[in-house]
């Protein structure tokens, strides 16, 4: 009976693809942590204005009804 040899891979070659893999990512996990960070501080600034409307809008209100003068 002949026997049947399995190919596979070898622990070598595995250890070197998860090295790879390890690699890539500690070089693009930075630089998406830093995008994401750049992203929030743009959207807070751009959200900046609004903000201060609706509080000036607020206290407008607020001395309008009355409110603060006792």
């Amino acid at each position: 009976m002949p026997t049947t040899r399995y190919r596979a891979f070898t622990i070598v070659e595995i250890l070197i693809v998860l090295a790879v893999i390890c690699l890539l990512a500690a070089v693009t996990i930075p630089t998406f942590v830093q995008a994401l960070k750049d992203k929030k501080a743009r959207e807070e600034k751009a959200s900046q204005p609004a903000a201060e409307t609706a509080t000036d809008a607020h206290a407008d209100t607020a001395m309008e009804a009355g409110a603060g003068t006792q």
